[in-house]
């Protein structure tokens, strides 16, 4: 799931998963390793996120369009 939803957004973006792992410090063994099914750690997870400017749930497939945001006085009492 990762691996579909990060080349997704790569493509989107007009880059590759090898140039994106280039660019913050990773060989692109490391992309390999993704398309056989391994997930990056955390760190890199947010690292991936911030250089394409997407949210690590849209990295992992999760799907935000029905999320709903906390209205601030509910804020208060939790």
């Amino acid at each position: 799931m990762f691996w579909d939803s990060f080349y997704a957004i790569c493509k989107n973006s007009g880059t590759s998963p090898n140039a994106v792992c280039k660019e913050i410090g990773l060989s692109n063994a490391a992309a390999t390793g993704w398309k056989n099914g391994t997930l990056p750690k955390a760190d890199v997870l947010c690292k991936i996120a911030d250089y394409l400017h997407v949210s690590v749930d849209s990295l992992l497939g999760r799907d935000t369009s029905n999320d709903t945001e906390i209205p601030n006085a509910d804020r208060d009492t939790m």
